[in-house]
């Protein structure tokens, strides 16, 4: 997990939290927090925080994420890579 220039022109903000194979041992919350450590987020028209992720397996594609949906992909995600499914 690291931060790393956006893959497209006229994006929102000046980094993107790139996440690799391995990151799932992370916490969600260690995930929220080097997001906003590296500067991968901006605010919205309602002043609410929306995170910007890049995976490496799609490194041309820019994610952007409300902090709740963020959690809510990256549990299902990570559950689905253990093969088990998110309840």
């Amino acid at each position: 997990m690291y931060g790393d220039f956006p893959p497209v022109i006229n994006a929102p903000v000046e980094q993107v939290l790139v996440l690799e194979e391995g990151d799932n041992q992370h916490t969600i919350d260690e995930i929220v927090e080097e997001a906003r450590d590296a500067g991968a987020i901006a605010k919205d028209s309602n002043g609410d925080e929306v995170f910007y992720l890049v995976f490496a397996e799609e490194p041309r594609r820019m994610w952007d994420f409300t902090e709740r949906s963020l959690r809510k992909y990256l549990t299902q995600r990570f559950a689905a890579k253990q093969g088990t499914t998110a309840g």
